[in-house]
Formats: structure tokens, C-alpha cells, sequence
């Protein structure tokens, strides 16, 4: 760095007085020429500094405080409390007025820039707007909506924003160098003029002013645009000379200098920027990962915990000592609770990564409220609790939403209620009513005259893994996860939950979900059989039991099965299982092979096939396809018994055209009634009922007819319901056929294949249920035909279809007429 002399200190306009005061009044007209023109330039640097270079400055300051509201935002999202949650909001106020302050101290910097600056300012409330927005929802443990609010709002708007900042932040830098360069040809020109003046008689001046302009002036200047050119492209290596002069050039390097810094400081704002959405990216996938992690683990422990369920189960049928006995017992208690851990797991996982998929079905509160107490029934009589139920009056009969998460929350509070209290009672207290909208409130609570809990304590529930305290699961066991399980349950029906308690008084849970409105039926009171009125001393008197072990095993004796499944032990513990009750058991263990067995063996050999998905050669649901394109196996019961249990792989079993879902670890109760159902020689008697028929190859009109309905399985649903809601099914299910059938006849018209195959489903997937055993093997064609797009096949199918609607329902109605008056009364 050159050592700078008091002469290189001296400003410009003092320079050129002291060469004018040298040559006296010859250079005087030239010296005040000299003068204003070197002040204008003078004014010119001066402003630049005081108003470009400190807008820029501020301007990039305002793009850092947009940066911090950002890093809060998505911080927020990975807080587990809520007050740190809320307290962001604060902050991010805070910020809203740094920027605010900043805007304002910007305005008068760079009056010509003032629209651009309104824009901007109108733009940046909305921006924070979205940041608290976005707190809110992550503070309600509404993380779906905060998602939405940072994709559809929150960072479109601060891209805006930022594009618009950066916008008038180059308009400055393009300005600060058009002033520069019109500076330096300001001064060139006064320059020259000066020189041109003197030189027919002052060389001295002519001399000294070119050792000026070139040393003190020209060359810094260019050296600072060449400078000022390579900071344009980002290259901030280089160092900027003359910043310690304390002339005009030395104040122009400083403005450099400032600039310089400023875009820095911006090009490390973009840098984090991209980083926090890589950051974002990166937590996104982990989510995934972490899904598809938990469903492998999911059937990697359901397997070995199958067979260690299953051979307990076998052992408990054996010979043993009461010691033995109560092990073994407590072997079977405790892979049950992992199961249900396991669970709880899955549940959760499922809703954190938005998985979980509600359904909107018809359901009645009485069956399902029935059914909730009824699994729980007996638990409470074993502790001498009477568990009481009240439905406020006005409630409906039918809703429409989802019954099993419903009941889960029930099941839920009632267990925890049974679980913590020792006398006293339990009572469930249900209350529907309109929400103002086209939607029923239902609001549940169950309280309980158990050990209760103090104000810290019930501020601990609903967070999963998290208990009243930690003496809770060394005395009562758990896992903390079912309240939280429940409370996002609620909150995903658009309700909430709660709960108050007084130690030693009880507790008091409850939760709320918007249901919709039932076409089925209008609201009416709700009457249904309370448990405590049909109780006797020891408590609610057990419902009878469908059939009994002695009957279900006559049903089953002498039926060979093939168990197809690869695992050695879990082929053990299935045949042992089997064996017991009097089954025949060939076990295979992979696809193939239970095609090669199949094939070998004689016509209805096998009374049904036990079938795993996962398996190597060829899995479960590939062999199931192959069988059912033979003729001579697609009325063959096939059950997928598998440790894939969740709604997605039991859709995909009966897509591949397995007849039910057997899940792993197997529930015996759950296993002996479906394959009493599908197998036993009553139900083969009857026609296998419930199988699916064989395809039809080419049916034509001269085709041999089959069976158009079989009672069997309506009789057995009418065992099970009140004759007043046996023959609302029936209605349902006739009204339906006949808005399928003209809809079919639409739908192969018009020629909308999509629309053909989910009527052919439907079909197919409530004619079987109801016995109609034509129109059932028609959607079967009608399916194959729209998957083929055989448009000719589908509209001579459409018209069959709608003669055995017709024909069907006739012959039901034959067998199960319209309920008389007096008869729906009962």
C-alpha cells in the first residue's frame, strides 16, 4: 500500500486553489470554473454516501430481520411445548417492527424510490401475518395447516418480498454506479477544461495538473471502477485502495467499502436461506423414511411375536401344573400388551406422518356404543364397577363418520377409567347436537370416581410417551401414548379433548368430533338397553356367545386346509392352532408351492388355503391372482393370514381376491368364526355362500344360469338384528342395486371405463353380502371387461346386470317380505 503523503490528504477543490494561488490571476477565471464544478462533484459523493450507500445498508438489514421471522417460522415447527410455541409470536411481532422502523428510515434516504418502498411496505404485513399464522396452527397441533400455510402462503409471500427488496436494492446499485461514472466524467471534464485553458502559457499548470489528475485522482477512481465492476460479478477479493484518504476519492473508496459489505452480508443471507430449505427438505424425507421404517418393523416384530403368542395358546391347552399355568398365563398377558404397544405405535407414527385416512360411513350410535361397553364390559364387573350409560336426549340414530376411531377414544378413556379406580363407578355420558352448520357435535366424557389427579399432573396428559407421573407405569403399566393417540384422533374430526380431576376424587375425560348427517335416517331419541339395567349383583350379565367351542370344532372336524407360510414357526403354531379343533393341516411355504399343490391334488380336496403375503418365490397375493384364473379354484375359499395388518394391505388382499383378513399375532375367537364362516360343511352345504364365484368365460345368453339368490346370509344377519333395523338394511340395500343398475347402464354407454370398474367393485362387494349370487358374477364380468375395455362386453354385461337386479331382489323379497306394522314395533 503506497504510504500516503499530507498532499494525498488535502481535498481535491484545496489542491487546485493552491496551484491557482501559484500562477496568481492568470489561472483565477480557471480556478472559480475549477471550483463549482469540484463542488457539484463534491455534493454528488456526499449524497451517494449519505443516501445510496446507507439505503443499501438498510436495505439488507430489513432482509435479515425477513430472514430471522423465516428461521422462526420453521424452528417452530419442530418445538414440542406449546408455550415456547406461542412465545414466537412475540418475537416475530418484534421483528415486524424492526423491519417497519426500517422502511421508515430507508424513505427519506431515497425519495425518487418511494412507490418501490410503499410496495414493499404493503407486502411485509402480510408476510408476519402468515409467520404468527403459521405459529398458531403448529401451537394447536394443527402441523397439516401450518404446512399449507407455508406452502400456499407464507413463502410465496416472503419470496415476493424479498424479490421485490432485492429489486430496489439493484436499482440502488445501478444508480450508485451510473452517479460514479458520471462523478468521474464530471471531474475529467473540469479537468481537462482547466488544463486546456493554462496550456498555451502555464505548462506549470499544465504540469501540475496532470500529475493531479493521474495520481491523485484518475487513477483511483479507475482502479475503484474496475473494483466496482468485479463486485458486480461477486468477487469480493479484492482490496479497496484509498479507504484511509480523507479527500473525495478517499470518501468515494468508504462508500465502496460499505457497499461491498452490504452485498456480502446479502449473499450470506441467500446462502442460509437455501440452507433452511434444504434443512426442510431433509426433515421431509427423514418423515418418510421414518414411516416406511416403522411399517417394516411393524411386520418384523408381528412374526416372532405370532409365534410366541401362539405357542402359549397351544400350551394352554396341554396338561399342566398350576404353576406352569399361571407362567404361561402371564406370557399370553404380556405379548398381548406389546401388541398393544406396537399398536399405539403404529397409530401414532401413522398420524404424525398424515397417513391416517378417516372414514365418512353410516354408523348407529347405540350399535357402536353397545359394542364399546360390551369389550369392557366384564372388566369392569371382574373390580365390582358398574359402568352406566347416558345418551342425552334429541341424539340421532345415525351419523356419518368414523366408527372405529370413535369407539378407540372410547375405549381408550373407559380402559384408563377401569384402570385407576378401585370402587365406586364409571359412568359414559354421550350428547349430540347441531353445530350450526350441516354437522352434529358429539361430545363424549367418562368419569370415574378413581385415584384422580392434581392441576400439574393433569397438564402432563395428551403428550405422547408422557403420563400423570412416572410412578404411573411402574404401578399400572403403559405406554403414554394412548390420550395423545386420542387427542389427534379428535382434533383430526375437527373436535378436541380434555379433562379436570380432583386427587382422590376422580377424574373426568372427555373429547368432541363433528359428525356428519345420515341420509338414512331422521334424528330421533335414542333409545338404548344401559348396561347397569340389565345388571345383576355381580355385574352386567355376559351377552351369550354365538356358538360354542363344541360346536365350532363338529363344524371344523375332518376339513383339510393348506397353510402356506414361510416362516417354520409360524407354520407350527398355525397347525397346532388348526389341529386342535380338528382341521387336517398341508403346509407349504411359499407361493409356488402352494400353486404346484393346489394343481397336484384332486378336486375339492382342500376346503380353503391359509395364505401369508410376504413370502420369497412368489408371494401370497400373486398366487392368489394365478388361482382365481382357473376355473376350478376361483370358488376356493383363500385367507390371507398375515402379519400385514394394516387397512392398505387388507384392501390389497381382497383386490387380489383373498375372501377375508386373518391378522398376526392370530386372536383364536377371531380365526375360528371366519373360517366357521367359510369353511365349515354347513356353509359348504349351503353353497359356500359367502365364496366368489368362478369367472365366467364368455358368458353368453344361452349360458347355463346359476343361483340368483341364496338366504343364507341374510338369515344369519337377522339373527344377530332388531327386525326394525334388519329391514332398513334390506331397504338400503335395494335402493342401492337399483341406482347401481341405472348407473351401470350410464356408465357402459357413455363409455367411462373409470367409472365402471369402481361400479363393479361396489357390486361385487355388497351383492355377496346380501346373497345375490347372479349379480354378484356379473360384477365379477363386468369388472373384467371394463379392465379389458371391451365396450361391446360391457354394455351386454349392463343389460344383464339390470334383468338379475330385477330378478334378485324379487326372489329376496320372497324369502324376507317387508316387515308388517305390528312386527316392526317389536
Amino acid at each position: 500500500m503506497p504510504v500516503l503523503t499530507p498532499f494525498a490528504n488535502l481535498r481535491l477543490t484545496t489542491k487546485i486553489l493552491l496551484l491557482v494561488g501559484l500562477l496568481g490571476s492568470i489561472a483565477l477565471a480557471i480556478s472559480i470554473y475549477s471550483m463549482a464544478n469540484m463542488r457539484s462533484v463534491d455534493r454528488g459523493y456526499r449524497g451517494l454516501i449519505e443516501q445510496q450507500a446507507q439505503s443499501a445498508l438498510l436495505l439488507s438489514d430489513a432482509a435479515l430481520l425477513l430472514s430471522d421471522s423465516s428461521k422462526l417460522v420453521y424452528a417452530v415447527l419442530t418445538e414440542q411445548e406449546e408455550r415456547k410455541m406461542r412465545a414466537v409470536n412475540g418475537v416475530v411481532s418484534g421483528l415486524q417492527k424492526e423491519f417497519d422502523a426500517t422502511l421508515a428510515r430507508i424513505r427519506p434516504l431515497i425519495p425518487g424510490r418511494a412507490a418501490a418502498l410503499d410496495a414493499i411496505a404493503a407486502q411485509a404485513p402480510a408476510v408476519f401475518e402468515h409467520a404468527r399464522a403459521i405459529v398458531e396452527a403448529a401451537a394447536r397441533w394443527r402441523g397439516d395447516r401450518a404446512l399449507r400455510i407455508i406452502h400456499e402462503g407464507f413463502e410465496p409471500a416472503l419470496r415476493a418480498l424479498q424479490a421485490d427488496m432485492e429489486a430496489l436494492r439493484g436499482a440502488s446499485i445501478a444508480e450508485f454506479g451510473h452517479a460514479s461514472v458520471e462523478l468521474n466524467r464530471t471531474t475529467n471534464r473540469t479537468i481537462v477544461a482547466a488544463a486546456i485553458a493554462v496550456v498555451g502559457g502555464l505548462l506549470l499548470v499544465l504540469a501540475l495538473s496532470g500529475y493531479l489528475s493521474i495520481t491523485q485522482i484518475s487513477r483511483p477512481i479507475t482502479a475503484l471502477t474496475r473494483i466496482m465492476e468485479r463486485l458486480t460479478d461477486r468477487h469480493y477479493d479484492d482490496a479497496i485502495p484509498g479507504t484511509g484518504r480523507r479527500d473525495e476519492v478517499g470518501t468515494m473508496a468508504q462508500a465502496l467499502q460499505v457497499f461491498k459489505d452490504s452485498m456480502q452480508r446479502a449473499d450470506r443471507l441467500s446462502i442460509e436461506v437455501a440452507k433452511s430449505e434444504q434443512a426442510r427438505l431433509l426433515s421431509e424425507q427423514i418423515a418418510r423414511e421414518k414411516t416406511a421404517f416403522l411399517a417394516l418393523m411393524s411386520h418384523e416384530i408381528r412374526t416372532p411375536l405370532n409365534a410366541m403368542l401362539g405357542m402359549t395358546q397351544l400350551a394352554l391347552k396341554s396338561e399342566l401344573s398350576p404353576p406352569q399355568r399361571m407362567r404361561i398365563e402371564t406370557i399370553l398377558r404380556a405379548g398381548r400388551h406389546l401388541l398393544s404397544i406396537i399398536n399405539d405405535i403404529l397409530d401414532l407414527s401413522k398420524i404424525d406422518s398424515g397417513k391416517l385416512v378417516l372414514e365418512k360411513t353410516d354408523f348407529e350410535l347405540e350399535h357402536l356404543l353397545a359394542d364399546v361397553v360390551g369389550m369392557l364390559a366384564d372388566k369392569a364387573a371382574d373390580k365390582g364397577l358398574p359402568l352406566h350409560v347416558r345418551v342425552a336426549a334429541g341424539a340421532p340414530r345415525m351419523l356419518v363418520g368414523d366408527p372405529m376411531r370413535i369407539s378407540q377414544i372410547l375405549l381408550n378413556y373407559l380402559d384408563n377409567a377401569i384402570k385407576f379406580t378401585q370402587q365406586g363407578e364409571i359412568e359414559l355420558e354421550i350428547e349430540v347436537c347441531p353445530d350450526g352448520t350441516e354437522h352434529w357435535l358429539l361430545t363424549g366424557s367418562v368419569r370415574d370416581t378413581g385415584i384422580g389427579m392434581d392441576t400439574r399432573q393433569v397438564a402432563n396428559l395428551f403428550q405422547a410417551f408422557r403420563q400423570a407421573d412416572a410412578s404411573i407405569t411402574r404401578r399400572f403399566g403403559g405406554t403414554g401414548l394412548g390420550l395423545a393417540i386420542c387427542r389427534r384422533l379428535a382434533e383430526s374430526m375437527d373436535g378436541s379433548t380434555g379433562a379436570s380431576s380432583t386427587p382422590g376424587a376422580g377424574s373426568t375425560f372427555w373429547f368432541s368430533a363433528r359428525l356428519g348427517r345420515s341420509a338414512l335416517s331422521e334424528p330421533a331419541p335414542l333409545s338404548m338397553v344401559r348396561p347397569e339395567e340389565n345388571a345383576g349383583p355381580d355385574g352386567p350379565a355376559p351377552a351369550a356367545p354365538s356358538s360354542a367351542p363344541g360346536q365350532d370344532s363338529r363344524a371344523l372336524h375332518g376339513r383339510r386346509v393348506l397353510l402356506v407360510d414361510d416362516n417354520a414357526l409360524n407354520r407350527t403354531v398355525a397347525t397346532g392352532l388348526l389341529e386342535s379343533r380338528g382341521l387336517q393341516v398341508d403346509a407349504v411355504d411359499d407361493g409356488q408351492a402352494a400353486l404346484d399343490t393346489l394343481r397336484a391334488a384332486p378336486d375339492d380336496h382342500y376346503a380353503a388355503v391359509l395364505m401369508d403375503m410376504q413370502m420369497p418365490v412368489m408371494d401370497g397375493l400373486t398366487a392368489t391372482r394365478l388361482l382365481r384364473t382357473e376355473p376350478r379354484f376361483a370358488r376356493l375359499p383363500i385367507l390371507a393370514m398375515t402379519a400385514n395388518a394394516t387397512r392398505e394391505d387388507i384392501a390389497a388382499t381382497a383386490e387380489a381376491g383373498m375372501n377375508a383378513h386373518i391378522a398376526k399375532p392370530i386372536d383364536e375367537s377371531a380365526l375360528w368364526d371366519i373360517l366357521r364362516r367359510w369353511i365349515s360343511r354347513e356353509a359348504v352345504e349351503a353353497g359356500s355362500e359367502r365364496n366368489i364365484p368362478a369367472p365366467a368365460a364368455a358368458e353368453t345368453e344361452d349360458a347355463p344360469s346359476m343361483e340368483i339368490f341364496t338366504p343364507v346370509p341374510l338369515r344369519e344377519l337377522r339373527q344377530l338384528l332388531a327386525p326394525a333395523r334388519f329391514e332398513a338394511l334390506l331397504a338400503m340395500f335395494e335402493e342401492d342395486c337399483r341406482a347401481r343398475c341405472l348407473q351401470i347402464g350410464e356408465a357402459a354407454r357413455a363409455g367411462h371405463v373409470d367409472a365402471l370398474r369402481q361400479e363393479a367393485h361396489d357390486l361385487v362387494s355388497t351383492a355377496g353380502s346380501f346373497g345375490l349370487l347372479a349379480l354378484l358374477a356379473l360384477g365379477l364380468e363386468l369388472r373384467r371387461a371394463a379392465q379389458t375395455h371391451d365396450m361391446r362386453a360391457t354394455l351386454h354385461v349392463a343389460a344383464r346386470i339390470e334383468r338379475a337386479t330385477g330378478e334378485g331382489l324379487r326372489a329376496l323379497r320372497a324369502t324376507f317380505p317387508p316387515l308388517r306394522p305390528a312386527d316392526a314395533e317389536r
